[in-house]
Order: C-alpha cells, then sequence, then structure tokens
C-alpha cells in the first residue's frame, strides 16, 4: 500500500503537473491514515466516497458523509477529512487547479463562473448526496473522468478537461453554485494566518506565544480556539504537520532520519523516533524500509 499520497500543510504538494495540474487517487481510512487535518490549497479538490462513512469538515463545519455522497472544496477553503469510530472510510479523491479549463480569450464562462470561483467570490456546493437529483449524473462525470485518468489514450487531457465542463455546467445551469457568508467568517481568515505561519517556520522552534500573536489574540484565547476548531491541541497539530512532512521525505528522499528530524523541527532524535512511532506505529527507519520506492 502506498501511504506518500498525503502530507498536509498549506499545501506545498503539488497534484499533477504544470502541463497537467489534474490528479485522482483512492484513500481508505484506516490502512491509509485516520484522519486528514485542516489545511487547504489553491486547487478544487472532489471527494467520491465510495464505502463507509466519514466526516468531511469545511470552513469549521462538520459534514457527516457516506457512500454516493460527493463533496467540493472550492480553493483556498479549510477543510479536513476523518473517519468515524468503527467505521470504514474510502473514497476517491479529485484534485485540480481550475486554471487548466480557463479559456485565453475573456470569454463569458471565464469572466462569470471560472474567475469568480477562483477569486471566492462564488464557491462549489459542499456537500451532494445520494438524495440529490443531479448525483447520479455528477457520478457519470467522475467514473467516466477515472476511466479517462486511467487509460491515457492520445489526447486524454482534453477528455478530462471536458468531463470538467460538464460537472461546472451542471451545477451551474441547477443554481448549485452560490455565494455563502458563512465562507467570510473571519475566524477562519485568522486561523489561514496561522496554518501559513507554520508552513513557512516548521523547521524552526514555534511557541504557542508566537502562534497566538499571529492569529491576534491572548495564549489562552487562541488555544481554546484552535483545540475547538481544529480538535487538537496546537502542540498535536504542529507535531502532527510536521511528522506528515517527514514521512514525506523519508519516502520520496535519502536524508538521513537525523536531518530529517531536525530540517522538519524536531531537535530531539529520540523524540523524533517516539512521535513518528507512535503515530505510524512503525519507526522511520522500518517505515522508510517497507514503503519507499526510490526510482
Amino acid at each position: 500500500m502506498e501511504k506518500n499520497n498525503y502530507a498536509f500543510y498549506k499545501e506545498k504538494k503539488s497534484h499533477g503537473n504544470s502541463t497537467y495540474p489534474f490528479t485522482i487517487y483512492k484513500v481508505r481510512m484506516p490502512e491509509t491514515f485516520s484522519h486528514f487535518p485542516l489545511h487547504y490549497h489553491g486547487e478544487v479538490e472532489v471527494i467520491h466516497v465510495s464505502e463507509g462513512k466519514g466526516v468531511i469538515t469545511v470552513n469549521l463545519k462538520p459534514y457527516v458523509v457516506t457512500a454516493g455522497t460527493i463533496a467540493f472544496i472550492s480553493p483556498g477553503i479549510l477543510h479536513s477529512m476523518e473517519q468515524l469510530q468503527g467505521h470504514p472510510f474510502v473514497y476517491r479523491n479529485i484534485i485540480f487547479d481550475l486554471k487548466m479549463v480557463l479559456s485565453y480569450t475573456s470569454d463569458e464562462s471565464t469572466l462569470n463562473t471560472l474567475l469568480p470561483i477562483l477569486a471566492n467570490k462564488i464557491y462549489f456546493p459542499v456537500i451532494i448526496d445520494i438524495k440529490n437529483s443531479q448525483n447520479t449524473l455528477l457520478t457519470e462525470y467522475i467514473n467516466t473522468m477515472q476511466q479517462i485518468h486511467d487509460a491515457r489514450l492520445p489526447g486524454y487531457e482534453l477528455a478530462v478537461k471536458a468531463q470538467i465542463m460538464l460537472m461546472i455546467y451542471q451545477l451551474t445551469s441547477n443554481n448549485m453554485l452560490h455565494t455563502d457568508n458563512y465562507y467570510l467568517n473571519t475566524s477562519v481568515g485568522r486561523l489561514k494566518k496561522v496554518l501559513a505561519y507554520i508552513n513557512e517556520y516548521y523547521e524552526e522552534s514555534i511557541s504557542i506565544q508566537e502562534a497566538a500573536k499571529v492569529y491576534g489574540s491572548s495564549a489562552s484565547n487562541f488555544m481554546r480556539f484552535f483545540k475547538n476548531t481544529t480538535g487538537s491541541s496546537f502542540i498535536q497539530y504542529l507535531n502532527d504537520y510536521r511528522l506528515n512532512i517527514a514521512q514525506e521525505k523519508l519516502l520520496t528522499t535519502s536524508c538521513s532520519i537525523l536531518d530529517i528530524a531536525v530540517n522538519t523541527g524536531f531537535n530531539n532524535l529520540s523524540y523524533f523516533n517516539r512521535m513518528f512511532k507512535h503515530k505510524f506505529q512503525e519507526s522511520p527507519s522500518s517505515y522508510r524500509k517497507k514503503y519507499r520506492k526510490l526510482d
């Protein structure tokens, strides 16, 4: 099983490549991981649940989702995923840069729909469950997208872009794109500043006081807010963040474990090893040996 599909940050991780910014893959919780903490990125994300039950949190609002549900994450929106205790949670993740379907000319679809989505002036609906009349057709688009992407016949990129446009058309023509004051939550914007700060300085020591200053409140108020909104303490989140980056480096580089620990903000190797084993149920060296696939 590949365990290097995810690392959570204000994602530095690329999805696809610069000429084809599209990726699709399956996630199985708890085998892949039991939760994917709060993060955001500039791409559109579509989650199609195929089995089990889980919780998708979007801009701090949780949604319980089951098999057949489709969730849309608009660019720049905070979100997280986790399984519900006692249930598997299996879903397809489709992530793409909306710029891949933009027109070079200022046509009406670009001006009226695509650019406003990129600018967070209009948003995708968050949840399309199986009771929604559009679920079946949207699922067909997703299935077709998967087949085209996997087959990769000549010109497949055009066909994938066509499916994306059909999906957006279906939402637009049924008045399902919307503005939502919930997305303008000022606490969300302040929290994103903290996540961006972590993204920038995770290699260094970051105190609760520093994070609270970025957020704009006292340390006690910040700790309370962070715990209530993310489900973990700030230190737990920071360690989780660093461990996910360390996981990625173990699988994709030949750097020593000591260097990886230091470069992800752990100045004590024993502490790093203990934290890594607690999260991934294996020591860093064992994990690397089992899962690394270098060319």
